[in-house]
């Protein structure tokens, strides 16, 4: 089926409109293209969508399959939305609400065969409404003749430049984007590091600390058992510890930086805190410490109970098994503790150095490509404490230097 013939033949079920709009092509472009109201049967979801990513590899594993059976696009639809409802579903919920009593807003982008480029989510919107109402719904949007197969690479860089490179009314989920990174990058090589962030409009730096974080997300899951299985950090909800674990192995060198993260993930997995980011953040001062090589050691024989436990069972049971072991939770808080108060017992001069260090390192983490897509309150918010941070940076500044004086 191509949605460019329907539209000339059957306007019930595609019918042209005398809208146009920009749509961003590669190399920067924007090129005009004519709107179209699609009956949404004639549609089907893409489940290459980065957005859901790691649901549709779990449940590739799950049933044991390669790839979907396309041959009924309403079951395979009706897979794919319980993915996009499940992402997000208060989200998707003002979403629906929205287009229920004003319409669809913005105009989404599909390929002549009907696959969805963007707007996932606002045809999941229309299809619950059909369901709720049993009024045929039209999806707008936008018809552009690419092939997913053969313009893989080019609708990839679509994808990118009008779900990440634009503002966005819901961010992807960190670690499907991560996901993305290292199955386009890193694994697949279907685009360039500089490419996807030039896609995304990321700078060089921003794109480097993701493509960290990507690496260490796999090296966590290959440490449980689970090679690729990003779906189960996701559900852990690993994005958070995983910002700390990549601090704190940053500069570090190879060998160091295998036993640091050996000790994160062990930890992040026995969970022996209530709030695992705050948690790991603790091991940044003490890996910077005289103490590193004695925590270290100390938490080596816990790393090796860890690794054994997740040797030869399902992922998901071993940390089961792993969080109920209470010998284990005691004992990795107690070491955590005690070399964070070791490292702190440094003096209050250290104490003085490693705090600015730590205050540097949490402004570096601030990236300053998302300041585009806060909303009004959140700007303001952002603006208020970067003026906080200035006045006390300065007042620092001016009794250091009187101290130097």
């Amino acid at each position: 089926m191509n949605l460019l013939d329907v539209a000339k033949e059957d306007h019930s079920r595609v019918e042209p409109t005398e809208e146009r709009i920009n749509v961003q092509m590669l190399d920067g472009k924007q090129v005009l293209l004519p709107v179209y109201k699609i009956r949404i049967d004639q549609l089907y979801y893409n489940d290459k969508n980065a957005r859901i990513a790691s649901w549709v590899s779990k449940y590739k594993k799950d049933h044991n399959i390669s790839d979907f059976d396309m041959s009924n696009h309403e079951s395979y639809n009706t897979i794919i939305e319980d993915f996009i409802v499940k992402s997000d579903e208060e989200a998707l919920k003002k979403t629906q609400k929205s287009i229920a009593k004003f319409g669809q807003q913005v105009q989404g982008v599909v390929l002549k065969d009907g696959r969805i480029i963007d707007g996932n989510r606002r045809f999941t919107c229309l299809r619950r409404i059909q369901r709720e109402t049993g009024k045929t719904q039209m999806f707008s949007a936008c018809i552009v003749e690419y092939d997913i197969e053969a313009d893989a690479k080019a609708i990839k860089e679509m994808e990118l430049m009008l779900q990440i490179g634009k503002e966005s009314p819901v961010d992807y989920d960190p670690i499907e984007r991560l996901q993305d990174i290292y199955t386009t990058v890193l694994e697949n090589k279907l685009l360039t590091k500089k490419e996807y962030a030039e896609r995304c409009g990321l700078s060089t730096s921003a794109m480097n600390k993701y493509i960290e974080k990507a690496n260490i997300l796999v090296k966590f899951l290959e440490f449980i058992g689970a090679p690729k299985d990003f779906y189960i950090a996701r559900e852990l909800k690993f994005d958070g510890p995983l910002t700390e674990i990549a601090g704190l192995v940053a500069n570090k060198n190879e060998e160091r930086q295998a036993e640091l993260m050996d000790i994160a993930f062990t930890n992040f997995l026995a969970e022996p805190d209530g709030d695992m980011t705050r948690f790991i953040r603790k091991f940044k001062k003490i890996a910077t410490s005289d103490k590193a090589d004695a925590f270290i050691e100390e938490e080596q024989q816990y790393v090796e109970d860890v690794l054994a436990a997740c040797s030869g069972m399902n992922p998901i049971e071993s940390i089961k098994k792993i969080r109920k072991d209470d010998y284990l939770k005691d004992h990795l808080k107690k070491t955590g503790e005690k070399y964070s108060l070791l490292a702190g017992r440094a003096g209050a001069l250290d104490s003085l150095v490693l705090n600015s260090e730590d205050a540097l390192d949490r402004l570096n983490e601030i990236d300053s490509d998302l300041f585009t897509k806060l909303s009004a309150e959140q700007f303001d918010i952002v603006v208020k404490n970067i003026g906080d941070i200035i006045d006390k940076a300065e007042t620092l500044k001016r009794e250091l230097d009187a101290a130097r004086a």
